[in-house]
């Protein structure tokens, strides 16, 4: 999703969805672990206080933030969908997300960006 080193702006795109049929739909964009589907089976299953399982979800998306997460779309109707990542730390950052359209499909996409050091050279590639 994007590179940049260590307190850069943060590498943002946007999504464009669009309700092409007749019928009026609602979607979700989820994080694997909020899905209550079949998690890596590496997982720690056990369960977590109220403030692990929120650092657990936190250290899951890393770095990435998505605005809106749901909607609901008319037909005709477009709704545009932010997702940011913060360059907080020097790492690399894959995580998991479902998108969800009831009555429908559910897409796996993949979030991806990588925060390099101050000194660290890089060309950014712009799509």
């Amino acid at each position: 999703m994007g590179c940049g080193g260590i307190g850069d702006a943060a590498t943002v795109f946007y999504v464009n969805f669009s309700n092409v049929s007749l019928l009026s739909l609602t979607w979700d964009l989820k994080y694997q672990s909020e899905c209550g589907a079949d998690l890596d089976l590496w997982m720690h299953t056990q369960a977590l206080g109220e403030e692990k399982e929120e650092t657990r979800r936190h250290s899951e998306r890393g770095p990435f933030h998505i605005s809106p997460r749901h909607g609901r779309l008319e037909h005709g109707q477009s709704m545009c969908v932010q997702i940011a990542y913060h360059h907080s730390e020097r790492a690399s950052h894959e995580v998991s997300t479902v998108l969800q359209i009831e009555k429908g499909r559910a897409i796996k996409l993949w979030l991806r960006g990588q925060t390099l050091g101050s000194s660290e050279p890089f060309t950014p590639f712009f799509s």
